[in-house]
């Protein structure tokens, strides 16, 4: 809201200086034809390219929301397969992971119809060897458990490779 606001200032600020720029020439058109030419060559690049500007800024600005919305409908998405994933896991003992804080890194690649084609677990911070194995097994179980993945709320932010974090919590 805040930026929209900024923006129609902005707009406003910009018709109001070209209204006066164009008042200006006006008046010099009819005073002193000869001076108003000489004006509008001089003024009508300035004029276009700060028109340009303007709007190409409203445009970037634009599209970095529209941007920012994707990125959070996908984090979305990915937190929603990270949850299901999770809730297919049955290693949830403290038995086998006795620590309260580990993290793995996974990386899944889907089809278009969200079958899981290929799964790894990239990085896990449990450094006992035999604990860390029995965990990878049962975490890349619970991902093929999981396919087919669930699809995004907005086609724009589907993507074949997923990466997340998978941690104790």
């Amino acid at each position: 809201m805040k930026k929209q606001i900024t923006q129609t200032i902005e707009l406003l600020k910009f018709i109001f200086i070209n209204i006066f720029v164009i008042a200006t020439w006006i008046l010099i058109w009819q005073k002193i034809p000869w001076l108003g030419i000489i004006f509008l060559i001089i003024i009508a690049p300035i004029f276009i390219h700060e028109a340009y500007k303007f709007f190409k800024e409203i445009h970037q600005s634009n599209l970095d929301d529209i941007q920012e919305k994707l990125n959070i409908l996908q984090d979305d998405w990915i937190e929603g397969i990270s949850c299901r994933v999770r809730g297919n896991w049955e290693l949830k003992t403290t038995k086998v992971i006795p620590y309260s804080k580990w993290n793995c890194r996974i990386y899944i690649q889907q089809d278009e119809d969200g079958n899981v084609l290929d799964a790894e677990i990239q990085e896990c911070s449990i450094r006992d060897k035999r604990r860390a194995n029995q965990m990878k097994k049962s975490l890349m179980k619970a991902i093929l458990k999981t396919s087919p993945l669930p699809r995004p709320e907005d086609e724009n932010v589907f993507t074949r490779q997923i990466y997340f974090d998978f941690s104790a919590s």
